[in-house]
């Protein structure tokens, strides 16, 4: 071994614990620990950013070697970071010829993006589906836990951080049973592990009982976006289990048509009114999203060379623009893709699409399909690159897409 090499290991930390120990600290630091009442007393969204990339810097040197770091470059899911990177660089040119701002000021605004720095070091880390999903599980129960204490009136969560200052629009939903925190995103993930499984395999009964579980919790965060892609999924699963033959099956899909029926005409009120409100909203041209979208794609974009690449981020410290929007109801991060493809043209969503029919492709496992499903039905509303949170979103799906075939990994 050259000096070089030498110098490598000498480098490498010795791992203290599992990766899906490590993962579940790049979660719990992308929603700034949900801003649990005592350290958000001492972080920031910017501090916790920096916690980020550091955790991400220590992922490096705890699982790299050699072999992995000379083939970096080359593993395929790299290509998405080059199209997301190459159109927030392009914008920075849009955003500067329509307001004139800097480059650096750009790059500020932007920097969040650089969290997707994540997808490489998840590759390093190299974990399995079931370091994945052991992650999702746990991460997801503690948001659940915080969100109920919240629900009870334990003062455990900073509420203050939930409240834009600058804005009216409380980012607490007020018609959820709880409330819905940062990473919310990751219940469904979790639950598809499961819905896999039964898919694949058949009943047993720790999966069937798992994916009541996070079904329940996604009914509680009422994310209609969420949890009307995952309804339709656990019911497309659970009618079509299978048994060891084909009394087994009747039996069970006789059971699961019970189940389902029974669950709705316990929760039909809820059911009834998350559709007239959606269908209420969507009649409604004064309708916040509605609003956002007539903008973003006819009126942001002063010319057809910006629906190319992109308005950009524009910082508040060069035009008051998005501010003045935000005081309307029109925020970009309500209308999913389509405030992605406004910031930065179309390279993000070539990206995505790709990924999208990938995912789709008849060789990948159900947890992967079910998850591009999520990402599509979620594209319409939900953004995925405005915040740390949200970039892991695509990142962890990008990870599983690539390394996943028919026949699911452990």
């Amino acid at each position: 071994m050259g000096l070089s090499g030498h110098l490598w290991e000498h480098l490498r930390i010795r791992v203290p614990f599992d990766k899906s120990a490590y993962l579940l600290i790049l979660m719990l630091i992308s929603v700034n620990f949900f801003h649990f009442t005592p350290v958000s007393a001492i972080t920031t969204n910017d501090n916790c950013l920096i916690l980020f990339l550091g955790w991400l810097i220590a992922g490096h040197f705890m699982y790299n070697t050699r072999d992995k770091y000379y083939t970096l470059t080359i593993r395929p899911y790299y290509w998405p970071l080059l199209l997301v990177w190459g159109g927030a660089f392009v914008s920075f040119f849009a955003v500067k010829a329509l307001y004139g701002q800097t480059f650096l000021t750009s790059f500020i605004a932007s920097r969040t993006l650089v969290a997707f720095l994540a997808l490489p070091v998840i590759g390093l880390v190299n974990p399995t589906m079931k370091d994945i999903e052991k992650a999702m599980v746990v991460f997801s129960i503690i948001l659940l836990a915080f969100s109920i204490m919240d629900a009870v009136g334990l003062p455990v969560l900073d509420r203050m951080a939930y409240t834009d200052p600058d804005n009216p629009k409380e980012l607490i939903d007020e018609d959820s049973f709880i409330m819905y925190l940062p990473g919310f995103h990751c219940l469904p993930i979790a639950l598809f592990f499961f819905l896999d499984r039964l898919k694949k395999d058949g009943f047993n009964m720790r999966d069937f009982a798992w994916s009541v579980f996070f079904m329940a919790g996604i009914f509680l965060l009422q994310n209609r976006t969420i949890l009307f892609a995952s309804a339709l999924i656990f019911a497309y699963v659970f009618l079509s289990i299978k048994g060891e033959d084909t009394r087994q099956t009747v039996f069970f899909r006789i059971g699961a048509v019970a189940l389902l029926i029974g669950l709705v005409a316990f929760t039909l009120p809820q059911w009834i009114k998350l559709f007239t409100q959606t269908f209420t909203e969507l009649g409604d041209d004064d309708y916040n999203r509605i609003l956002a979208y007539n903008y973003f794609l006819f009126d942001a974009c002063p010319s057809f060379v910006y629906y190319l690449t992109g308005t950009g981020f524009i910082s508040a410290n060069t035009t008051s623009l998005m501010q003045d929007l935000m005081a309307e109801g029109i925020y970009n991060s309500d209308v999913g893709f389509v405030g992605l493809w406004n910031f930065y043209g179309v390279l993000p969503i070539i990206a995505f699409v790709i990924l999208i029919v990938k995912g789709l492709g008849r060789s990948k496992p159900y947890f992967v399909k079910f998850n591009a499903v999520l990402i599509l039905v979620g594209s319409v509303t939900i953004a995925c690159f405005n915040t740390m949170d949200k970039i892991l979103w695509p990142c962890f799906y990008i990870f599983m897409l690539y390394n996943t075939t028919g026949e699911r990994q452990s």
